[in-house]
């Protein structure tokens, strides 16, 4: 398991309208073309996401990284608008500022860190467990040392009613239940309030996820 720092070369080119032959996905801003940091106050919280795929490699990314398999899908995290992408084999890359407002989370963009598990079933590995108990409290800390108070965990499916499963049960009651619990985060269970940035109805935390869900 391993958390790889890469904010210092954060490359936001990969997240533009043009790279992406559609929306954007991150919050650009139009005068200067940067990528919209939120204020630090505004951040207070995780949100928890599955893929729903898993990445493969093409040889033309393993060989632009000098046959480095490991490293071409590391690579991947930067075209993903996540704070954290999370590999099966425990690898968690952590591409952008923290405080960029990428488009992860629909309603929860302007105030939670985005956390995408690599998963296309809603399952996660033990390495991925293992990963977490070391990525929340580091985030938790990196966040405080920018001036965000990290207080809380949510999932997408609150803000996006066509993605029941985003992050789906197994993520919920094996790393976001126990990890909320022991660093004292509120565990967010009732749907964002209707808004142009949720999908549809957001859905609440059901009680077979969380015996504090709806």
């Amino acid at each position: 398991m391993t958390i790889l720092d890469w904010r210092s070369t954060a490359d936001y080119s990969q997240l533009t309208r043009a790279a992406n032959r559609g929306s954007a996905k991150a919050l650009f801003d139009p005068r200067n073309g940067r990528v919209v940091m939120r204020p630090p106050a505004h951040v207070d919280g995780l949100c928890w996401h599955i893929t729903a795929c898993l990445f493969g490699v093409s040889p033309a990314a393993v060989a632009r990284h000098g046959g480095d398999r490991r490293r071409a899908r590391n690579e991947r995290a930067r075209r993903i608008p996540a704070h954290v992408t999370l590999f099966r084999d425990g690898d968690a890359v952590v591409p952008f500022a923290l405080l960029a407002h990428l488009h992860h989370g629909n309603g929860w963009n302007s105030t939670k860190l985005g956390i995408e598990l690599e998963s296309d079933d809603g399952t996660v590995t033990p390495e991925q467990v293992a990963t977490c108990g070391e990525l929340v409290p580091w985030l938790i800390a990196q966040a405080a040392r920018e001036g965000a108070t990290i207080s809380s965990s949510c999932a997408h499916r609150s803000s996006n009613g066509i993605k029941p499963n985003d992050p789906g049960p197994i993520v919920w009651r094996e790393i976001v239940i126990p990890l909320s619990e022991r660093h004292q985060l509120r565990r967010i269970v009732d749907p964002v309030p209707p808004s142009t940035r949720t999908v549809r109805q957001g859905l609440p935390i059901p009680k077979s996820w969380d015996p504090l869900g709806v």
